[in-house]
């Protein structure tokens, strides 16, 4: 399931988190790695559902307005949050009340925020986002507080040539993808918004656009690998997986204690001395071995296979922009597979490309390079 986006919107360049590139996009209305000026001007919006879906019930036209490079939403529609029956099932938030499981339902709705196509998220990873804006801060409470600290974080790109409205305003299309149910594990507050870390749970595909004041919403089913037919060769697969991670693991150690990474001003005060020592690659492999502890969202947790296959695409540090383009396209992939060994056998080599990356510069590094 993917939703359309149109819209006549300026954009413009944002810096992202370390190891994941420079993001083109428009604003994502306070979420941020960093704050950046944007462009000023009027915009229209239109969300529809694309034809490639197989349920189709409405679009939404709105009118939106961009200030400071945030897109603000000024709804023009008759309802802001839509009830919808499928299977004979109202979507509605189920994580409260005598509903409060994520299992109980086929369909569910959660909060959604939309990052540009450098910031595919996949199940396994961590990242920290700053939210500063108020109805990003106002989605964040809801999230903790009506939805057990889950969400869905998607991606909005490009989808083709914009065409012309009826007012003679140009537009641009886009596409919601690569959903990924993401839980706050921790929150920091700080002079302006917070600081949140964030971990990819599980693959969710979009089903339908519930709500777009103050923030988005959308319905949601879970998205997981086929079961194998050779499980033999998958388990195989694994094991060489794992002990060439378990290599990059340690060599990763080496440069990282010798080479702290560069932390943002704004994280500076709020990252403690274990969290800078540990790398991006052993945080995934830890959840992936154990599962998520939480039974609410088990019914989108993939399977321990399918968790490790995912936890090989994480960002390393001092990476060159063509490596953080390999794993980009590499995580694009492993997002679209559906197959466990196809994605393990695509992962193996990127891993031994990783590896001797990896040894590469702990060599320089003991020269002195």
């Amino acid at each position: 399931m993917a939703m359309a986006v149109r819209m006549h919107i300026g954009v413009h360049s944002v810096p992202a988190e370390r190891g994941h590139g420079v993001s083109l996009a428009p604003s994502t209305s306070g979420v941020s790695r960093r704050s950046a000026a944007g462009p000023q001007g009027k915009s229209s919006v239109e969300f529809r559902e694309l034809p490639r879906r197989p349920l189709c019930l409405q679009s939404w036209r709105i009118a939106s307005e961009v200030e400071s490079g945030h897109l603000r939403f000024h709804g023009q529609i008759g309802t802001r949050t839509v009830a919808r029956k499928r299977h004979g099932r109202v979507c509605t938030s189920c994580f409260n009340g005598s509903t409060g499981n994520l299992s109980d339902a086929i369909i569910v709705e959660l909060p959604c925020l939309p990052f540009s196509p450098a910031e595919v998220f996949v199940p396994s990873s961590t990242k920290i986002l700053h939210l500063y804006e108020a109805r990003f801060l106002a989605l964040l409470d809801e999230v903790m507080g009506k939805y057990n600290n889950l969400f869905a974080h998607i991606i909005i790109e490009p989808m083709g040539p914009g065409r012309d409205d009826e007012d003679g305003k140009g537009t641009a299309s886009f596409l919601a993808t690569y959903g990924c149910l993401a839980r706050v594990e921790n929150v920091r507050r700080l002079d302006i918004g917070a600081a949140v870390t964030i971990r990819g749970i599980g693959r969710i595909k979009l089903v339908s656009l519930t709500q777009l004041e103050p923030f988005l919403k959308s319905t949601i089913v879970s998205l997981k690998d086929e079961v194998p037919e050779d499980e033999e060769a998958v388990s195989s697969a694994l094991d060489q997986l794992q002990t060439t991670l378990q290599n990059v693991q340690d060599l990763q150690i080496k440069l990282k204690v010798k080479n702290r990474p560069v932390i943002d001003p704004i994280f500076q005060a709020e990252v403690s001395e274990d969290e800078l020592l540990q790398t991006p690659l052993e945080r995934a492999l830890q959840w992936a071995k154990k599962g998520e502890p939480d039974d609410i969202a088990e019914a989108y947790v993939p399977t321990r296979e399918e968790r490790l296959s995912f936890a090989a695409l994480q960002p390393v540090a001092g990476a060159s922009p063509g490596e953080q383009h390999k794993l980009l396209q590499e995580r694009l992939f492993a997002m679209e597979a559906m197959d466990t060994l196809q994605r393990l056998k695509r992962v193996a080599p990127y891993a031994e490309q990783i590896l001797a990356s990896t040894a590469a510069k702990v060599a320089l590094q003991s020269l002195n390079l």
